[in-house]
């Protein structure tokens, strides 16, 4: 599993929740994926939406072009209202995320995330919808 959000507490935390059910990678630079994203690699992705340096859907985006089997959920802050405006530019996104329960709104439950986590692995929502 593929952890990214920019701040360390938050991964390191997620981290220590996960470890028993997943291998877990993370990283608080989404940068530092891109560059070492590999195919093949990671089963399902937990991507903060909001980052300093490249978004989560940037991030997504990018890595859908490496490895477009990549199961997402997407942690933010963010009501479903607000993602809908933001990306109304982008038609098909955020719009199949919210369809799919693929975004899980912060702060949550350790009960929440893993149901969150079994809808996106059961689902065929795949980080290709970025392209």
């Amino acid at each position: 599993m593929l952890i990214v959000d920019d701040e360390p507490d938050i991964t390191s935390a997620l981290s220590a929740t996960l470890e028993d059910t997943f291998e877990v990678h993370a990283f608080n630079d989404p940068l530092k994926v891109v560059a070492s994203f590999k195919p093949g690699l990671y089963d399902i992705a937990l991507v903060d939406y909001k980052m300093p340096q490249l978004s989560g859907l940037e991030m997504l985006k990018i890595i859908s072009k490496i490895d477009a089997k990549v199961k997402v959920v997407i942690m933010t802050a963010f009501d479903a209202g607000f993602l809908t405006k933001e990306h109304r530019d982008q038609p098909g996104n955020i719009e199949t995320l919210l369809a799919k329960g693929c975004i899980i709104r912060k702060p949550f439950s350790k009960g929440d995330l893993l149901a969150k986590l079994d809808i996106a692995l059961k689902s065929e929502h795949t980080v290709a919808a970025y392209r």
